[in-house]
């Protein structure tokens, strides 16, 4: 697992707080055996409550520097 020494864990937190910031444009599928009952208190406490912008994200994974190995 040569890989996972090379991460460099800045570089992670850099993309997954510029990914999920905004959850303006997400789409979320939601399927199997739950009852509304059930499922709408979970998707009140868990989605709604998620941050948006009204921004629509394109993300650009070219604009990271991923030839750096420094963790």
């Amino acid at each position: 697992m040569k890989e996972l020494d090379v991460i460099n864990y800045d570089l992670v937190m850099q993309v997954v707080a510029q990914r999920f910031s905004n959850a303006g444009d997400f789409t979320f599928v939601i399927n199997g055996n739950i009852s509304d009952d059930v499922l709408i208190p979970l998707l009140e406490k868990y989605i709604a409550s998620l941050r948006t912008g009204g921004k629509h994200e394109q993300a650009d994974y070219h604009a990271y520097d991923t030839t750096s190995h420094t963790s």
